[in-house]
């Protein structure tokens, strides 16, 4: 932007020179009247279109920060949600073992050892 405003700064003074030096070559002072008019409508239109240019600019970051903390929240939602449902599957797996044990089952570790993996 600040590139942009240097070029039409450089644009607005050599507008201004060439309206000048058209007024000491003889043009009428109604066509300088004129010239001027277009030079003053082009520098509202150009502070207008960098304004609207700093509107979007700030509303894209303004959406990418929403986005960014959105997926932070789908993320931590996901790992809680896979941490309770870790959470529940070590307790139900504890209350197999504690009804297989009450009901007289013996686990050897080779048994044990692939009931324990899945539920981890």
């Amino acid at each position: 932007m600040i590139l942009m405003m240097a070029v039409v700064i450089l644009m607005v003074i050599r507008f201004s020179l060439v309206i000048k030096s058209l007024f000491v070559g003889g043009i009428s002072v109604a066509y300088v009247m004129a010239l001027r008019a277009v030079q003053g409508f082009i520098c509202v239109f150009t502070v207008l279109m960098e304004y609207e240019l700093l509107i979007n600019w700030r509303l894209a970051a303004e959406r990418d920060t929403a986005r960014h903390v959105l997926a932070e929240r789908q993320c931590l939602a996901s790992c809680q949600t896979v941490d309770a449902i870790n959470m529940r599957m070590y307790d139900i797996c504890h209350k197999v073992f504690g009804t297989l044990s009450d009901a007289g089952t013996e686990f050897g570790k080779e048994t044990a050892a692939p009931l324990r993996e899945v539920s981890v």
